[in-house]
């Protein structure tokens, strides 16, 4: 049977009113008769310009090849699809994984989903319908409106109870309902059919242990391939095997998993607590209290947007200056910039008006917006690193953020930040000129980035601040050229944000006892708190401002949100706050 197919929206709305879950009806494009069994789903092929990935969806029911699935809008991708109309067209894969393995002669047999676990049980309950069979339906979530499938289950006649913790005729949890109709049979004598979070899963195990009772269940995972090349969508049985929910599954019987594998920290999860964040978002740069714990990366916010008015600086804790090179550079050839899958690369080459003209008249307006300035200082010779150092000493820039990824003119055009012991000699160079506070920026372009943070504390850095650009390229394949004058280039934007949270943890398990100033592809509160868990004390935003200028309001306002949310009461305690074991 053909599995990809191309297919025309015929239906895109809300299940119901004040629903979160959208119901997608589409037609496949052409003859094939297109067919599935309970419990198997498709892969709709991502929406979102930014996923690469496409998601599964369970088929909730078939008519005339016209496929319904539900859809709970829980990102960027899933609210791509909420948003097709009538006649777009989207691709997908299916029918995927197996069918429910179920004994169809079985006496009794309850079927139970929780919130978005319900479209997994449709097409189930009504083959069990169908054939006449017994069957109970129970379905629970937080409150009603997050029950999704209930118009399914109506229109197949099929009788249903639900329970949530808010509201309802039953309030509580969904294996409390299971657990009172499962005591109403004769051990052994109920086949039980579950889809929901693991956690609630492992319950249903647990109740179908003590009455001996037939238990399977079905998982729902992210997938990147959906018919077993990536194996990302594992799950372990206690017998030491492996398999996988796109192919092996969904279903699997209860006996057969090792439940401390597929959940380890059940019973540990955090919960929800709010309190007054009794600090604020203050923090702390050597000596220098800062209202708030942000930053603009160097490069990416310049003095004539700021005079403007035209971005929103009123969160912001430290103002960064682009590069500044002993003389006026104008930079690279054109292209300068392009724009890449969530990201972009740049090769501007330092264009600037030199040291001079900076500090006479450049430096005085960004001192003038009232908040703490850094200069970033880039040199293509130690002794220009110390000439640029020594005439910021004698400024009122608070600080100097040193770009080691300039070019080594001396030695063949290396990058500074390659060589620890360069880059060691370069900090210690500048700090016995300065008393200024000295961040090192740190180029991703390394081998071991710990090394090399290691030696620029030794130097003397106050603090290091990570990542730089990744090097990078990009191709037109109809003019043969790169898409950069300069041919290569630094990419920056999100899809570097995965390299430089990494790297910002691995500093912090140096314990190298400076602040950390995490950036990297952040693009709002979630992606920056991203950094402060990692180790970040704090961080810095570049790409992500370009298309938002209220960006560190919003950032801060998410913080907050998620400072409170964990109970916590100052974004120090946020720092280095990730759980490995």
């Amino acid at each position: 049977m053909e599995k990809n197919h191309r297919a025309i929206v015929k239906k895109c709305e809300l299940e119901r009113t004040g629903s979160d879950v959208v119901l997608l009806e589409m037609e496949i494009i052409g003859d094939q008769k297109f067919s599935a069994g309970p419990g198997q789903f498709i892969l709709l092929e991502p929406k979102y310009d930014r996923s690469v990935m496409p998601r599964p969806f369970s088929i909730v029911e078939i008519e005339d090849n016209v496929i319904s699935v539900l859809i709970k809008m829980v990102g960027e991708n899933t609210r791509a699809y909420s948003e097709l109309k009538p006649g777009d067209k989207i691709g997908f894969t299916g029918p995927l994984g197996a069918e429910i393995e179920i004994d169809y002669d079985a006496e009794n047999i309850i079927v139970v989903g929780a919130g978005s676990g319900v479209a997994s049980l449709v097409l189930l309950a009504k083959r069990l319908k169908d054939e006449e069979k017994h069957v109970k339906v129970i379905l629970g979530a937080k409150n009603m409106s997050q029950i999704s499938g209930v118009g399914f289950f109506e229109k197949y006649g099929i009788c249903f109870s639900t329970i949530t913790e808010t509201e309802g005729e039953h309030k509580g949890y969904i294996t409390d309902l299971l657990l009172e109709e499962n005591l109403k049979y004769e051990f052994g004598s109920v086949t039980i059919v579950a889809c929901g979070p693991r956690s609630m899963l492992k319950r249903v195990s647990e109740i179908c242990d003590f009455s001996d009772n037939t238990c399977l269940v079905i998982f729902e995972e992210v997938m990147a391939c959906g018919t077993g090349s990536c194996k990302g969508c594992a799950i372990f049985g206690n017998d030491g095997s492996v398999k996988h929910v796109c192919t092996d599954g969904p279903a699997f019987s209860n006996l057969w998993i090792d439940w401390d594998k597929l959940i380890p920290k059940a019973g540990n999860e955090r919960k929800t607590i709010y309190v007054p964040a009794l600090e604020g978002m203050k923090s702390r740069l050597k000596d220098l209290l800062l209202e708030y714990p942000t930053m603009n990366s160097s490069g990416c916010l310049g003095i004539e947007v700021l005079e403007q008015g035209l971005f929103d600086i009123s969160k912001l804790g430290v103002l960064v200056t682009k590069g500044v090179t002993v003389l006026p550079r104008a930079g690279n050839v054109m292209p300068r910039i392009c724009e890449t899958p969530a990201g972009m690369i740049n090769s501007i080459g330092l264009e600037n008006v030199g040291l001079e003209r900076f500090v006479d008249d450049e430096l005085p307006r960004w001192l003038s917006l009232g908040k703490p300035v850094f200069v970033n200082i880039s040199g293509f010779s130690i002794d220009e690193y110390i000439t640029l150092a020594k005439a910021i000493d004698k400024t009122d820039a608070a600080g100097i953020e040193i770009n080691i990824s300039c070019p080594n003119l001396q030695h063949g055009g290396v990058a500074f930040g390659v060589d620890p012991n360069i880059a060691q000699a370069i900090t210690n160079e500048v700090c016995n000129v300065t008393n200024k506070i000295v961040i090192v920026k740190l180029t991703p372009n390394v081998t071991d980035i710990v090394e090399i943070a290691k030696e620029v504390v030794k130097g003397g850095a106050d603090a290091i601040s990570l990542i730089n650009t990744v090097q990078a390229m990009s191709i037109n394949p109809f003019t043969l050229r790169s898409k950069i004058g300069a041919i290569f280039g630094g990419l920056s934007g999100p899809a570097i944000r995965p390299i430089a949270v990494r790297m910002v943890h691995q500093i912090r398990k140096a314990r190298l006892k400076v602040p950390i100033i995490g950036m990297g592809g952040i693009e709002d509160g979630e992606s920056a708190a991203e950094f402060f868990i990692a180790g970040a004390n704090l961080v810095a935003v570049g790409t992500g401002g370009f298309g938002n200028h209220q960006i560190f309001s919003e950032i801060n306002d998410k913080l907050e949100k998620i400072i409170r949310h964990h109970g916590f009461t100052s974004i120090t305690q946020l720092v280095g706050s990730l759980e490995t074991s």
